[in-house]
C-alpha cells in the first residue's frame, strides 16, 4: 500500500508541475517547498482519482503480482516442511507450478490484503 501513495504522491505533483509550465510557471525558479505545498492541496482536493490511477499502473501491478508469489512462496516451503519434507529435494519446475497453484486457490487472500481487510 506505501508503493500506491508514492506513486499518487509522484502523480499529484506530476499534475502540479504540469499545471505551472502551461500558465507558463519556470519550475527551476520556484522554491521545493512551494512546489510540495501545492502538490499536498492537489493531492487532497483530488486523493480518489490519483490512488485509483496509482493502483491501475503497470508499476503497481508488477509489485503487487511479484508480493504475491513471494508470499505463496513462503507459504508452500512452509507447508512443505510442515510436512516434513525437504525444499532442496524438489526440482524448481515443481516448485513454480505449487507457488502457481497456491496463488490460484488463495485468490481471496491476496485481494482481502489489497483492500486492506487483513
Amino acid at each position: 500500500m506505501r508503493e500506491v501513495m508514492i506513486l499518487a504522491r509522484w502523480l499529484a505533483s506530476k499534475a502540479v508541475k504540469a499545471e505551472w509550465k502551461a500558465m507558463g510557471r519556470k519550475l527551476q525558479y520556484e522554491e521545493a517547498s512551494k512546489i510540495a505545498e501545492a502538490t499536498n492541496v492537489y493531492f487532497i482536493e483530488h486523493r480518489n482519482e490519483l490512488l485509483n490511477e496509482a493502483k491501475a499502473h503497470p508499476v503497481i501491478r508488477h509489485y503487487q503480482h511479484q508480493e504475491q508469489i513471494r508470499l505463496a512462496r513462503k507459504a508452500v516451503i512452509a507447508e512443505i516442511r510442515d510436512r516434513g519434507g525437504r525444499v532442496n529435494s524438489i526440482a524448481p519446475e515443481e516448485l513454480k507450478r505449487l507457488i502457481e497453484r497456491y496463488v490460484k486457490e488463495h485468490r481471496w487472500e491476496y485481494a482481502l490484503r489489497e483492500i486492506g481487510c487483513v
